[in-house]
């Protein structure tokens, strides 16, 4: 799905470029990574994730019959937070710069 929206999101390849980016600070990266999870998710770019979430929870409990498994919901902002500082990491990796995992 992600290279589906890559090739035709030019809103996702942004954010995308920023996880490239060997300068990019950390607030650079989790506000990079937030948007692209939010354009994953098909959310609106101004909202936040956990706003989708939520808005998400509410779409399925007013929809659904059955209990609402929090794994098919988007994940939190804080879960995203570590995922993206992850995924920059494994770039940078592939790139051959040298990170430190501490940082």
């Amino acid at each position: 799905m992600a290279i589906k929206k890559i090739m035709k999101d030019a809103q996702f390849q942004e954010q995308a470029e920023a996880f490239d980016n060997e300068d990019a600070t950390k607030c650079d990266i989790i506000a990079a990574g937030e948007k692209s999870l939010v354009c994953l998710y098909n959310g609106q770019s101004d909202k936040s994730l956990d706003s989708l979430r939520y808005s998400r929870f509410c779409q399925k409990i007013t929809t659904g019959t059955s209990f609402v498994q929090p794994k098919c919901l988007p994940p939190t902002s804080v879960t995203a937070l570590y995922h993206n500082l992850r995924v920059y990491h494994q770039v940078q990796q592939w790139r051959g710069a040298v990170l430190p995992p501490q940082d």
